[in-house]
């Protein structure tokens, strides 16, 4: 008995040895000079009932064969095998071996590269769009929309008729959106802003943690929880948490509303670091 114990604990630890002790992993994806970092993931459950079935359910998700996504359902033991930092109450986990951190400056520093060798990319900077019309479709036009931009410098806008137009401007993309619909209609977006804030922790109880650590999202929650993560440079950070900010309309109506909430909440802090305490000992 005690070999087939023995047996089993020596093809567990073959199994995750390099996922505990090999260094981070740099892959560069040469075709478009993307770099990203391998770092691993835990999504941990408490011994809460409902975290509990949160992470059986997930792990259950990434079987599914339409979403294929390698993974293993740990016990709170082997998690803590894995990251002996974790607290005594993580009773379950689900490690993804495949999760990792992207530069975002090589990222669209690549992204730019490919729309500037392609032959119909361009790249317009200080350009903003004042105005979106939707155009019927006749015997003479084609329709869709005509979009109206203002570049720096200039005095007259630029039109441009765009069949199909897919809006990503981020937090502006309700008031470019809602002109183009009926007042009643419910694709209509009042939005309500939130923001999160990350804090860099250099502290106790860390030193030897080499993985994304997510909390399970506690119900009624609004984001995924306060998880501890890294930078590129491997320094630890934990975030984001949920805060609301100004008031319906408010982000449209007043010009410096993003200005005023740029900077990090420090009032927040002790009770993201509580968050942090449920899953990570000391």
């Amino acid at each position: 008995m005690r070999e087939d114990v023995d047996s089993l604990q020596e093809d567990w630890e073959s199994k995750f040895a390099l996922a505990r002790f090999s260094p981070h992993v740099s892959l560069v994806l040469k075709a478009h000079s993307r770099v990203f970092f391998i770092l691993y993931q835990l999504v941990l459950a408490t011994k809460s009932k409902q975290q509990i079935l949160y992470v059986g359910q997930l792990f259950m998700h990434t079987q599914h064969p339409l979403v294929n996504v390698p993974s293993w359902l740990l016990t709170g033991d082997e998690a803590r095998w894995m990251e002996p930092s974790l607290s005594d109450d993580i009773s379950l986990a689900v490690y993804s071996p495949e999760t990792g951190i992207v530069d975002s400056h090589a990222l669209m520093s690549s992204l730019e590269k490919e729309i500037d060798e392609s032959e119909a990319g361009e790249i317009v900077l200080g350009t903003r769009v004042v105005r979106i019309d939707q155009q019927p479709s006749s015997s003479s036009s084609p329709g869709g929309y005509l979009v109206q931009t203002l570049t720096s410098g200039q005095e007259k806008p630029d039109c441009i008729l765009a069949k199909s137009l897919i809006l990503t401007a981020g937090l502006t993309s309700a008031p470019l959106l809602n002109p183009l619909l009926p007042p009643l209609d419910p694709n209509r977006i009042s939005p309500t802003y939130a923001k999160g804030t990350y804090f860099s922790y250099k502290g106790p109880g860390v030193a030897g943690i080499q993985k994304l650590l997510y909390p399970c999202p506690e119900e009624g929650m609004v984001g995924l929880g306060t998880h501890l993560t890294m930078d590129l440079e491997g320094k630890v950070k934990f975030g984001p948490d949920v805060e609301w900010i100004g008031e319906e309309g408010e982000g449209e109506r007043d010009p410096e509303f993003w200005e005023k909430h740029l900077g990090p909440s420090q009032g927040r802090l002790e009770e993201m670091a509580e968050a942090v305490r449920t899953y990570v000992s000391s």
